[in-house]
């Protein structure tokens, strides 16, 4: 399982997304997939699928490494890529077997203040 756990940290390093966490004191760097939510991902949240089609709610999905401070990412926390901030409205650890593999989370455009 290690070798696929090394396979999938290489793949975000090379494709993925420099995210910068600040938690208290301390600022952590770690890198994540992040994409927007569309009709495909068949995943609505707050019910926002109606006879016109998927609306947009500025939902992206994110999948990031637990390295480097990445797996202390939870609710409420305030991410930053490219200057823009993301507030965490969903956030899940995902272990293969015992290992903490990845973090699945849910994100919102967030303001200044980190309210979306």
């Amino acid at each position: 399982m290690e070798d696929v756990y090394q396979k999938f940290l290489a793949l975000l390093k090379r494709y993925g997304r420099e995210i910068t966490l600040h938690k208290g004191e301390s600022i952590h760097r770690f890198k994540a997939y992040i994409a927007p939510f569309d009709y495909r991902n068949r995943q609505y949240l707050d019910d926002t699928y109606s006879i016109l089609g998927y609306r947009d709610q500025n939902a992206f999905l994110y999948i990031g490494s637990p390295e480097n401070g990445g797996d202390m990412l939870c609710v409420g926390d305030v991410i930053y890529w490219d200057n823009e901030g993301f507030l965490v409205s969903v956030c899940e650890k995902r272990h293969v077997g015992e290992q903490l593999f990845y973090i699945w989370a849910v994100l919102k455009r967030a303001n200044e203040e980190g309210i979306v």
